[in-house]
């Protein structure tokens, strides 16, 4: 299994499909050159911009798959 994402587009760049074509690229590299016969990418419940890119790549959500992560008390975001 491989896990693909942190998939990001600048402001400027966004609306022309550049994160899709990395992020479909990223897929591709996973099974034909890592040899992934699964590929997992995770994205917010309310990021519904990441979540339409995703599925536009062919991936579709797994509801029985829970996912948490750690971070400071202070909010401090990796992406925005």
């Amino acid at each position: 299994m491989a896990w693909v994402g942190l998939i990001t587009v600048t402001a400027d760049q966004r609306g022309k499909g550049l994160g899709r074509l990395v992020n479909a690229l990223a897929i591709m590299a996973a099974f034909e050159t890592l040899g992934a016969d699964e590929v997992v990418e995770f994205v917010r419940a309310d990021n519904a911009v990441s979540r339409r890119m995703i599925e536009s790549c062919g991936l579709q959500l797994d509801p029985t798959i829970l996912c948490g992560l750690a971070t400071p008390a202070v909010d401090a975001r990796f992406t925005t």
